[in-house]
């Protein structure tokens, strides 16, 4: 994993833990679940977006292990949009006052983790 990548998820998994925090407080938990569905669709379709671009670039290298690289590196871009998409079900949940309250067992359960990441 490049040096980038790790300090994105860094990045990225700080930032989701404030909002874990911040998502259990009945009606704030409304203004960061909007916040994490926005940022889980921006997370899918960057997700995609690298992942095609990445997939392309491995068609066109004559280079065979410059085309295995490529396409481990589409591989673990498209893994974003699994992620993007958990965000975006996890902030649609938690933008509804109360019912946010189930975040803290999905947070506990079932929440999916940057590759990195152990669990806490």
């Amino acid at each position: 994993m490049s040096l980038r990548v790790a300090t994105l998820d860094s990045h990225l998994q700080a930032t989701e833990h404030a909002f874990n925090k911040v998502g259990y407080v009945p009606l704030l938990a409304t203004i960061t679940g909007l916040v994490r569905t926005v940022l889980g669709l921006i997370e899918i379709v960057a997700s995609l977006a690298s992942t095609i671009f990445m997939l392309l670039s491995a068609v066109f290298s004559k280079n065979t292990a410059t085309r295995n690289h490529k396409v481990n590196q589409a591989f673990h871009a498209f893994q974003y949009a699994g992620h993007g998409c958990s965000n975006v079900f996890r902030g649609v949940i938690e933008a509804v006052p109360f019912v946010n309250l189930v975040c803290i067992k999905y947070d506990s359960a079932f929440r999916l983790c940057y590759r990195y990441e152990t669990e806490s």
